[in-house]
């Protein structure tokens, strides 16, 4: 009997234990940077579990790491949680080139973005049809409807110049994002520069939230339709200038955070 009351207890003990650690919480673990492989023990070692929710490709990245997590680390989670990861894929994803020959430069911009695209340089020529697309290349070459190339990759299009002077007003894109200041330049038929950076910049998500600090050359100036405007980007918040209000898609949190 003394035997069944100490193991009875021993018993009770231990359920007691089980039920007040069922439903305990725990930060997770950082994955980002790890390949798959990698991080498996310590999903198991912390009593969770994963999915592979997407792969994505950054040239920044090596091939088959984690890029992302939901939740982030550092979140409070219970056993068995499901993680959520996005992976870097071993090779960029591929899309096929649209036609945007005859169309204003605004049509083709939409359609080159929706294949994932990016408008490159803009190149001008005498033309009637102003701002209209003549040609379309990519690397220096006629880009043909349907050749498959890069997702993220510049089409350069050749546009007519209209009957307008051969120059036009260089806008002002300070406190603009990079993609932002692309557009209003382009809009004003101009190109961007030389694309220059500081020591706020260390990745490409870095860049994707900077804005422009800087131009040359500055705005109210003309230059010739199709020329460059070099610009200098920055994460920092005190090489904006005064009076200065970043870019609309630059939200105030951002600016919180480069503070």
């Amino acid at each position: 009997m003394a035997g069944m009351g100490a193991g009875l207890l021993i018993f009770l003990s231990l359920a007691l234990n089980i039920y007040t650690r069922h439903g305990q919480s725990s930060p997770v673990p950082d994955f980002s940077g790890m390949t798959v492989q990698e991080a498996e023990s310590i999903v198991r070692s912390n009593h969770l579990r994963y999915k592979i929710n997407d792969s994505v490709y950054q040239n920044d990245a090596a091939p088959g790491v984690i890029l992302s997590q939901n939740p982030e680390p550092g979140t409070m989670v219970k056993n068995n949680r499901t993680l959520f990861f996005i992976v870097n894929a071993s090779e960029p994803e591929k899309t096929e080139a649209p036609s945007v020959v005859g169309l204003s430069l605004r049509q083709a911009r939409s359609i080159l973005e929706s294949k994932g695209l990016q408008v490159g340089k803009l190149m001008y020529i005498p033309d009637i049809a102003r701002n209209n697309v003549l040609r379309q290349q990519f690397q220096g070459k006629t880009l043909d409807p349907g050749t498959e190339i890069i997702k993220g990759s510049a089409v350069d299009l050749v546009l007519g110049l209209g009957n307008s002077v051969s120059s036009t007003g260089v806008p002002n894109v300070i406190g603009l994002s990079l993609s932002s200041a692309q557009e209003k330049l382009n809009g004003n038929m101009l190109n961007i520069g030389n694309i220059f950076t500081d020591s706020s910049i260390q990745s490409e998500s870095d860049s994707l939230r900077a804005v422009v600090w800087n131009q040359s050359p500055g705005p109210s100036g003309q230059s010739p339709a199709g020329s460059v405007v070099d610009i200098w980007i920055t994460t920092d918040a005190g090489l904006i200038p005064e009076g200065i209000h970043a870019d609309p898609d630059f939200s105030d949190a951002d600016l919180e955070d480069m503070e």
